[in-house]
């Protein structure tokens, strides 16, 4: 994904997989979304039980090819990601969206222990954090 968004940030027509992270931000407005023939499963490693898209090359060539033989429709396509980055992920957006997490973490972590106030919050989740181990999806 961070590679597609720089260049999506950069204004270069984005040709991708539509699968998975990048649907969250790629439109056929906004980008050129590369169709796949079907997906498979990751049968080793950290990544095991996930699957991958198996990207359509007949289709890859078909955006290659327009994106080269339409180059200002390409970058107008370019300009329209770049504006939406700069719309959806600039730094206060993003920062915003963090604290609103972390927000949301404290609020639970709270809730977990009881914990009432900030001050009594920071020593007591201090005190809990050591016998606390945090697996995936906990908070």
């Amino acid at each position: 994904g961070r590679p597609h968004v720089e260049a999506m940030a950069m204004g270069l027509p984005l040709i991708a997989t539509n699968w998975s992270g990048p649907t969250a931000y790629m439109t056929p407005t906004n980008s050129f979304p590369l169709r796949y023939d079907g997906l498979d499963t990751i049968t080793e490693g950290p990544w095991r039980g996930h699957q991958w898209a198996r990207p359509s090359v007949t289709h890859l060539k078909e955006l290659m090819r327009t994106v080269y033989s339409d180059p200002l429709a390409a970058k107008a396509v370019g300009k329209r990601g770049q504006q939406f980055i700069k719309a959806h992920y600039d730094t206060p957006r993003v920062t915003s969206l963090v604290e609103q997490r972390l927000e949301e973490i404290r609020a639970k972590l709270r809730r977990k222990h009881k914990v009432k106030d900030e001050a009594s919050a920071t020593v007591t989740l201090q005190q809990k954090h050591k016998d606390m181990e945090l697996a995936d999806g906990e908070l």
